[in-house]
């Protein structure tokens, strides 16, 4: 079993199997779950706050389209962005 010890100010290297089995490397964020004396790491992936917005908005889309495959939604929004910057390019 891995195991790590703590050095100063509470930092410690994750040993290689534990980062091989998060995927995860220098710079990535680290989510943790504590539960009493258990700590539940996992990996976190971060977005700028645009990048958020978008995919909360496609979500809503999704959830009143109902069962219509995503990739299709995203495709018709798209294609939607893709007629506005033409239109715009005109003016």
């Amino acid at each position: 079993m891995p195991f790590a010890r703590v050095l100063r100010k509470g930092q410690m290297t994750l040993p290689k199997k534990v980062r091989d089995v998060l995927k995860v490397s220098e710079g990535d964020v680290i989510d943790f779950e504590i539960t009493g004396s258990t700590v539940i790491m996992r990996p976190k992936v971060l977005v700028e706050k645009e990048e958020g917005v978008f995919f909360a908005n496609l979500h809503r889309i999704h959830k009143k389209t109902g069962n219509i495959d995503p990739a299709i939604i995203e495709k018709a929004i798209e294609e939607a962005i893709r007629g506005v910057r033409k239109q715009g390019k005109k003016e």
